[in-house]
């Protein structure tokens, strides 16, 4: 039991220093001008993997031309990674209810606002690829377009769940949510990956996005696992993050 305990607090702080560390890294957009719009890439890897190029080019032509939907994606990306790991200290949800409420509902607007957004861009970062290379590119533009609908769907789910004062089901519903706004780490944790094992193309400008239902896969067993654990109603389940 004490190894189940200690891993459990492992596997969180290793979630919450991600999502920090990410948020902390996004933010670099909102500096003037923004550091590392395009990394400067090895000549011989440019040479290797010219997908790799255009992946790096992507990032500056959105800042350039879609300012205003970029930095709206992104500094609502940053309020939903920080803002939504606050939803999980049954602490705060304890002792300070209405600070709980008040940082769910920003959690919720910015994953609203943040979804609406991400649904342009998936389609508009395209325009910084080069034209023979698009095709390629066409499963991340399904996969981000999925994944910005699924990430409203499921929160607006965990808000109505709240509203009816059904708790168990909030907070079932907050963790899958919670999981699709994670694909702004795991996505980025994936891709090195893929560039290290593997020189397929398609793999490299799509994998780690095409893999977000892994988050909300793990999401559900957390759900089902733990609602399976607790002795009470379902009205008791909840994530223990801590």
């Amino acid at each position: 039991m004490t190894s189940r305990i200690w891993a459990r607090k492992a596997a969180t702080a290793l979630m919450w220093s991600l999502a920090l560390l990410i948020a902390v890294g996004a933010a670099r957009y909102f500096l003037v001008p923004p550091p590392l719009l395009r990394p400067k890439l090895p000549p011989d890897l440019v040479a290797r993997e010219p997908i790799v190029q255009a992946l790096s080019g992507i990032a500056e032509y959105l800042y350039v031309h879609h300012r205003a939907l970029l930095l709206t994606h992104i500094g609502c990306g940053i309020v939903a990674l920080a803002g939504g790991l606050v939803q999980f200290l049954g602490s705060v949800r304890a002792s300070r209810p209405k600070l709980h409420r008040a940082t769910g509902l920003a959690y919720l607007a910015a994953v609203l606002a943040g979804g609406a957004t991400g649904m342009p861009l998936g389609v508009l970062f395209l325009d910084a690829v080069p034209e023979e290379m698009r095709p390629v590119f066409h499963p991340s533009m399904a996969a981000f377009l999925a994944l910005s609908l699924a990430w409203v769907a499921v929160s607006a789910m965990a808000f109505r769940s709240a509203r009816r004062r059904r708790f168990g089901d909030h907070r079932a519903w907050m963790i899958r949510s919670y999981s699709l706004t994670f694909a702004a780490v795991t996505a980025r944790a994936w891709a090195p990956l893929f560039l290290l094992l593997s020189a397929e193309p398609v793999l490299l400008a799509n994998g780690g996005i095409l893999l977000w239902p892994l988050n909300l896969a793990v999401a559900e067993w957390l759900v089902r696992r733990t609602a399976a654990a607790s002795p009470g109603p379902a009205s008791s389940l909840e994530l223990r993050a801590g």
